[in-house]
């Protein structure tokens, strides 16, 4: 590392004085610009402080008039410490074939963090996990509705065991949140159960039964007016099979209409029983039917209208339950448990809505009370917050005016000035003495993850007798950044420089010595701060 003078000699006194101011303002110029006086923003930046602080390079090695080139991030040394172990991790299944994941935020645990690999099995065992994501952040996303189809049991889909791993930066990866899988399994949605039951109660025996149309009685020509009734009796035993049957038909015919009514009894084996009540008009056929096969009992009816009234109820009085159109109408109605998938709700009376202690979750004035919302994801367009405490948030973007954070671990961050610093400052006001190498102030300062380390410092020499040499030094970590010294009546000890460490507690320190012991130091500052980017 080069030293040079960053300051000019003083001015002798036999210097005309038309050419004092000159030589003032000269000196106030250049020593701005070296940084020993006024504001160090003003600080002149040579491309051998680049050099000397490892940012940039020759761009040919040993010659100068090449200029520079940046220093290759390679050189930077490595963190290659192993991650922790992931904390907080949570699986929960949600409709439309997902499985959500979280975790807590890994930038806390430690400071070189690149992103979270996602595990998932079949069964409770880390070794035949399989990588299915990766995400930067602390929230995924499973998608496994296609994969987790159960052909024989539609109102559930399978589950599966995850596990989370932390890889840094350095591409070195961490143990498992869990030795133990994270069992979860997704929520069938509505269209898709929906579907699957339909297709399942379609094709049973009772259905494709009662939409057969009724057979016509013989006997009945065409054109003319006549009506029947007919009974068929059945009862065989044939080995050990064992059949019984009734099923009486009502049939009338106008004008070629033909209006028909069947009621159909039949047991089989003493295994299953069936009865279904028909209507047929020209072929339209309309009913409903029981089926019990001593695992499964069916109850089903088909009409384009169904409706339950209460006896003794006018005719005109609202129906508690109707099926009209393929929808369902419910005047009142008490659920003790549902899912919703998507809904749409009129005016709600929170005034009616108590906890399971009888509380009602409402204020006075007919608010919902926050303290009794809990979710596992709250959206919303508009907030409009007095105090919030959250312990763990997801913002995808947000503008904050004012902001006391006590513990804050981020991702990507971009800040004016492009820099985020942590900076620590030190000052003595007394007088230092010392014919040897001597720390006349020092400061330390913690980095929780490598990066650059940027130190100054300040303060002038006096001599009490007499002029002699003085030297000057600036340290981080025991290694000298800048370095200076001279003769004259006032030497500055002005310094700076910026060196590559480790995370990690620092010294940063400025060491002064005067051979003769005539010269003093007075009013010392150091200021350091670690360049986190």
């Amino acid at each position: 590392m080069t030293i040079r003078r960053k300051t000019l000699p003083a001015l002798s006194p036999k210097a005309p004085a038309e050419l004092r101011p000159l030589f003032a303002a000269m000196a106030e110029i250049l020593e701005t610009g070296e940084g020993v006086r006024g504001d160090k923003l003003d600080r002149k930046l040579t491309l051998r402080d680049l050099l000397d602080g490892g940012l940039a390079k020759l761009r040919v090695p040993g010659n100068a008039e090449g200029g520079l080139s940046p220093a290759p991030i390679e050189s930077f040394p490595k963190d290659m410490s192993i991650p922790p172990v992931p904390t907080g991790f949570i699986a929960d299944g949600s409709f439309f074939g997902m499985v959500n994941l979280s975790w807590e935020p890994p930038q806390r645990r430690y400071g070189n963090h690149a992103f979270t690999r996602i595990y998932r099995s079949d069964v409770d065992s880390f070794g035949s996990a399989s990588v299915v994501g990766m995400e930067p952040g602390m929230f995924y996303s499973d998608m496994v509705r296609d994969d987790a189809l159960v052909v024989d049991d539609p109102l559930n889909l399978k589950g599966y065991y995850y596990w989370i791993t932390f890889v840094s930066a350095s591409n070195v990866e961490g143990p498992p949140n869990s030795p133990n899988g994270t069992f979860a399994q997704p929520l069938p949605d509505a269209a898709y159960l929906l579907g699957q039951l339909s297709g399942q109660l379609g094709e049973s025996q009772l259905e494709q039964d009662l939409r057969a149309r009724i057979d016509l009685i013989d006997g009945i020509a065409p054109g003319s007016v006549n009506a029947r009734i007919a009974t068929e009796r059945t009862e065989r035993v044939e080995g050990d099979k064992a059949t019984a049957q009734l099923v009486t038909t009502l049939q009338s015919t106008v004008s070629g209409n033909t209006a028909s009514i069947q009621q159909q009894a039949t047991s089989i084996n003493g295994l299953s029983a069936q009865f279904t009540l028909k209507t047929d008009v020209n072929g339209y056929v309309a009913g409903f039917g029981a089926y019990n096969d001593g695992k499964t009992a069916d109850f089903a009816v088909l009409a384009d209208r169904f409706w339950i009234a209460q006896p003794g109820a006018a005719s005109s009085a609202v129906k508690p339950f109707m099926v009209v159109g393929g929808k369902v109408y419910m005047d009142s109605t008490f659920i003790r448990d549902a899912s919703i998938q998507e809904g749409k709700l009129g005016p709600i009376t929170f005034g009616k809505i108590f906890d399971a202690a009888g509380n009602p979750v409402t204020t006075v004035g007919g608010k919902l009370r926050a303290n009794y919302i809990d979710v596992n994801s709250l959206w919303a367009t508009f907030a409009d917050i007095d105090t919030a405490v959250i312990k763990t948030a997801h913002i995808q973007n947000a503008s904050i005016t004012t902001a006391k954070i006590g513990d804050l671990a981020v991702d990507t961050l971009k800040i004016k000035g492009n820099a985020v610093t942590v900076p620590v400052f030190a000052q003595r006001w007394d007088r230092a003495i010392s014919a040897h190498w001597a720390t006349v102030i020092e400061l330390w300062i913690t980095l929780d993850q490598p990066g650059w380390l940027y130190a100054s410092s300040s303060g002038y020499i006096g001599y009490g007798e007499g002029w002699g040499e003085t030297n000057t030094q600036l340290l981080i970590g025991g290694q000298i950044v800048s370095a200076g010294g001279g003769t004259s009546a006032w030497v500055s000890a002005a310094h700076s420089g910026a060196i590559y460490v480790g995370a990690g507690s620092h010294r940063v320190e400025l060491q002064f010595q005067s051979p003769s012991g005539k010269a003093q130091m007075y009013s010392r500052s150091l200021f350091a701060m670690g360049v986190k980017r």
